[in-house]
């Protein structure tokens, strides 16, 4: 196939509530869709979607940002470019590194649109571009609210687990005498087939501060502990001592992280976000590194739409050593952009429709 055209816009989207983080509060997202025309045979074209997904405070990026580096230095290399095979979407992804160092997420939604045209060009899933699926659905996290309002978490909790879903997350930082209360609390209310993380989003410190931590709640249904600091050598040392596993977060930015982590033996876990690792192929080689030694995954989210979340799915559904996903955006985006997913309280269908399964509304 040949890209004939690349058309980068933005959208706005609306929230269900506030995204509330040690890193700041999200009332709205200000993300972008690629659009990409691809001649695929003489006078016979296919679209293919992708989605700028990264809120500013994680990656620096910014909507206007994410204009510009499509227009201005990714769309001269795509266009009248031929892609026919998962190696020339390697070979452009090396192009974009070389011109844009940085700005992950811009180049994962360029990405994801060539994956998206490729695979219905070649009339398959992308999962099937990249090895195959090893499940028919995978698992999906509810995220609860980072508050110290107890009752409420407590409540939010309930609501979840009567709703079906199987993992909870619960974000903590803001305050920690009423984050042990919330997460014994919360532990009260689940049984084993319950998952319950929390995500600390850095605002430990230091190991000495996050053991310490960890020596309140050892007794507690927590299976793991996401980002307690984002230092690799305290994260190391936490892992080390800690009875709960320990997942890094953001200190994974890409498959040269994942390994730096993975032979200093500093986490039992990664989270993978594709738009922080660069786009698909950066996230599966995260996850193959992780295979090799061993360390269970989740693949997160940064509040994708649909097309956003297909794209994290094709990654999730590809070993059994993602555990499950936090593809929130089903959930939290109340302005339908797209369609194609199926899901329900706990799971999403993994896509079967060619490329990402994924239409604009």
């Amino acid at each position: 196939m040949i890209v004939r055209s690349i058309i980068a816009r933005k959208i706005d989207l609306p929230l269900r509530k506030p995204f509330v983080f040690s890193l700041g509060t999200i009332k709205e997202l200000n993300y972008g869709i690629v659009e990409i025309t691809a001649e695929t045979k003489p006078g016979i074209f296919e679209k293919g979607l992708g989605e700028f997904a990264c809120p500013w405070p994680v990656t620096g990026e910014t909507q206007g940002g994410f204009i510009d580096v499509v227009e201005k230095f990714l769309k001269p290399l795509l266009l009248n470019r031929k892609i026919e095979t998962v190696e020339d979407i390697e070979a452009l992804n090396r192009s974009m590194n070389k011109i844009i160092p940085l700005n992950p997420s811009s180049k994962a939604s360029v990405e994801m649109a060539v994956f998206d045209v490729l695979g219905k060009e070649k009339n398959m899933p992308v999962y099937e571009l990249l090895g195959g699926a090893r499940k028919e659905f995978v698992s999906l996290t509810y995220v609860l609210s980072i508050s110290n309002d107890v009752d409420y978490c407590i409540d939010e909790a309930k609501q979840a687990i009567a709703m079906g879903f199987n993992s909870l997350k619960l974000k903590v930082g803001l305050d920690d005498e009423t984050d042990l209360i919330k997460i014994k609390a919360i532990s009260g209310l689940l049984d084993e087939k319950i998952r319950f993380s929390l995500d600390v989003n850095e605002a430990w410190k230091t190991a000495e501060k996050s053991l310490t931590m960890i020596e309140n709640i050892k007794d507690s249904r927590v299976s793991w502990i996401e980002d307690p600091v984002r230092d690799v050598e305290e994260l190391a040392k936490i892992k080390r001592e800690s009875p709960i596993k320990i997942m890094a977060d953001s200190s994974v930015w890409g498959p040269e992280d994942a390994k730096k982590l993975a032979e200093m033996d500093a986490c039992d876990m990664f989270n993978i976000k594709l738009h922080l690792a660069g786009g698909i192929l950066r996230s599966r080689q995260i996850l193959d590194i992780a295979i090799k030694h061993g360390i269970k995954c989740i693949v997160g989210s940064c509040i994708e739409t649909a097309i956003g979340t297909s794209a994290g799915i094709q990654i999730a559904c590809l070993s059994d050593s993602v555990l499950t996903t936090e593809l929130v955006g089903v959930y939290e985006i109340t302005k339908k952009i797209a369609d194609g997913l199926n899901f329900s309280p706990g799971r999403i269908n993994v896509p079967s429709k060619p490329g990402l399964g994924i239409e604009l509304v």
